[in-house]
């Protein structure tokens, strides 16, 4: 994913809006948790509190994304969606990050996560597919939390622990 600085300030605009209309409750502090002009990084951070029954305390909801200044657009270089869901007491995430760490161990780029019982995972890293965007991601995440009275469907994902 390719951005000018116009286009992806737009974005993050964007995604802080997304999750504003679902009716997550914003954390407090920017988006932006480092742009280091130097090295021409940018950091985006937004973590939402979804609305729940009150009774516990509410599903946490994180997208991370880095950017990397190359041949004059940003580039997206890694990202992390996660859903902490604890009423339900389960977690969902998809990551791209430490890809040096995860070829030479897993030969993957890209992995998942998932607990249908928050803390127990049953693998610690499942096979993923790139997801697209922050919109895309934020949408899986919505996916697994109004799912509540169904499985997540950790078995079906192809685990990668053990591998390489």
């Amino acid at each position: 994913m390719r951005l000018t600085r116009a286009q992806l300030n737009e974005y993050i605009v964007g995604l802080g809006k997304k999750l504003w209309s679902i009716g997550a409750d914003l954390r407090p502090g920017p988006p932006v948790l480092a742009h280091d002009v130097r090295r021409r990084v940018v950091d985006l951070r937004l973590m939402g509190l979804l609305p729940g029954t009150g009774a516990t305390r509410p599903a946490e909801l994180t997208v991370r994304e880095r950017w990397v200044i190359a041949e004059g657009e940003w580039l997206r270089v890694g990202y992390l969606y996660e859903l902490d869901d604890f009423e339900a007491n389960r977690r969902r995430a998809w990551h791209w990050h430490d890809t040096e760490d995860f070829v030479r161990r897993l030969q993957v780029v890209v992995h998942e996560h998932c607990e249908e019982v928050l803390g127990a995972p049953t693998c610690g890293h499942y096979a993923g597919v790139p997801v697209e965007n922050g919109y895309t991601g934020i949408d899986l995440l919505l996916a697994a939390w109004i799912a509540e009275d169904e499985p997540l469907g950790c078995d079906r994902l192809v685990c990668l622990d053990g591998r390489g």
